[in-house]
């Protein structure tokens, strides 16, 4: 199923408020995404690479693989 474009601004909005409230998944998350274009979010690795290293800082371990 095809998301559409309010779909992935409401992603981005939720991933981003949950990654100010501290969540690990949500900083990994957001990298996945802008890394591989997921849905209508468009591919953007410095942005990909920005939520990963973020990721990595507050502890997520899968991170180092994503460098």
């Amino acid at each position: 199923m095809a998301i559409s474009q309010k779909g992935a601004d409401f992603f981005l909005r939720s991933r981003i408020a949950d990654a100010e409230r501290g969540s690990v998944d949500a900083l990994y998350e957001l990298g996945v995404t802008y890394s591989t274009g997921r849905g209508r979010i468009a591919v953007h690795l410095i942005e990909a690479q920005k939520w990963f290293d973020l990721a990595a800082l507050s502890g997520d371990t899968r991170c180092p693989a994503c460098r």
